[in-house]
């Protein structure tokens, strides 16, 4: 609120010399000069008080027109002051509910330990994005319900900690992109002996290397020991060089330490990741272009301005291309260097999950005011989620 018409200093030389009774007014001026680095709460209190006590002042001295004049201009600077504490107080109330969201969803899936994916809506992220905590939690040892479709060659695969309803068929169908000839098999899933256990009702002969290949393409982790168990016997599947099922966090000890990422599903989420970056940038640099435009004409909100663009460059330079570079080092990466690198992706991987979730200008960009049409934190997410998943 840098502005000459809300100073003291400003105001007491206009009143040289004259005879008002202003005892009040620099009083409001003086707390709104303390309040410039308080909440916008209280900034829009002190801006209200002083546009009181201006109107007081104006009616004590009827007719006084150099007054008036003076008076109008201060109540300008307060509209405008006003109006960017209220955005400013708009941008803090939604990153704290952003963030009071996320807490209770955290803290409910904490709670409700017999949690699944039974009250969610049917969605594809059920089958992706969903899917890959819970397969997670089997190869931690978690037992789960489990609901597999199969469409000629075709898997679609479904579990969760609830037995699952008969109505997320239609999910699985959609998956397998087939509304007829499908094949539902219901059952449980669990780890034994460093095996993951499908026993399902049915006949399920041959389904076992699809159901492993489904689980690769759903969720980007690859399970390397996996059997079915039907009315017809089992069916067990092994890679002819087997190693032991994956472990927390989709990482396989393989003697050397080596953690591979399913490479074609990392390589597809890193380039989605680049262009979706470059996207993001070039929106910022467009909100920084429509803010130019909007207070062009304000000269006394250019340094308000001016600190706003620094905080969008800001924003700007903390999506570093650092994930993108570890990413490719890890693609191109020999056996004994991949567990190295795969770690310190995770960590960039996790520092811009944060940074998205949790940045002043990320969290109320989509949708804004000046450009409506904008979504830049939203797919961001989405890349990043990608990336996960096939980082596992």
């Amino acid at each position: 609120m840098a502005d000459k018409w809300l100073t003291d200093a400003s105001w007491k030389s206009f009143a040289k010399g004259k005879s008002y009774k202003d005892g009040a007014l620099l009083k409001a001026l003086a707390d709104v000069a303390r309040a410039e680095r308080d909440a916008p709460e209280a900034q829009i209190r002190t801006l209200e008080a002083l546009h009181k006590h201006a109107d007081a002042l104006l009616k004590l001295h009827k007719g006084d027109k150099d007054l008036a004049g003076y008076l109008a201009d201060m109540g300008k600077a307060v509209e405008r002051a006003r109006k960017a504490a209220e955005w400013l107080d708009k941008q803090a109330k939604e990153a704290a509910k952003a963030a009071q969201i996320a807490a209770g969803k955290t803290a409910e899936k904490r709670a409700d330990k017999d949690g699944g994916v039974d009250d969610e809506e049917d969605s594809p992220a059920l089958l992706t994005t969903k899917l890959l905590p819970l397969l997670r939690a089997v190869l931690k040892g978690d037992p789960m319900h489990a609901m597999v479709a199969s469409a000629g060659k075709e898997v679609a695969v479904l579990i969760a900690r609830k037995p699952i309803p008969v109505g997320r068929r239609k999910v699985l169908a959609e998956q397998l992109q087939s509304t007829g000839g499908v094949k539902y098999f219901v059952g449980q899933c669990f780890l034994e002996d460093g095996t993951v256990n499908f026993v399902l009702h049915g006949q399920v002969a041959g389904l076992a290397r699809r159901l492993k290949a489904a689980l690769l393409v759903q969720t980007g982790l690859r399970v390397n020991k996996l059997r079915c168990r039907g009315e017809d016997g089992d069916d067990h599947d092994d890679d002819e060089n087997a190693r032991p099922a994956l472990a927390q966090g989709g990482v396989a000890n393989n003697g050397a330490g080596a953690a591979w990422p399913n490479a074609a599903p990392l390589a597809e989420a890193r380039l989605e990741w680049a262009q979706t970056r470059q996207h993001a940038v070039s929106e910022i640099g467009r909100l920084k272009g429509l803010l130019e435009k909007e207070y062009q004409d304000a000269a006394d909100e250019q340094e308000a301005l001016a600190r706003a663009l620094q905080r969008l460059d800001a924003t700007i330079a903390s999506m570093d291309e650092a994930l993108s570079d570890k990413l490719d080092q890890l693609l191109n990466a020999a056996p004994g260097e991949r567990a190295g690198l795969a770690s310190t992706a995770r960590s960039a991987l996790e520092r811009l999950l944060g940074f998205v979730a949790s940045d002043e200008i990320l969290v109320t960009i989509d949708g804004n005011e000046l450009a409506p049409d904008m979504s830049v934190a939203e797919p961001l997410r989405t890349r990043l989620q990608a990336i996960a998943a096939a980082l596992g």
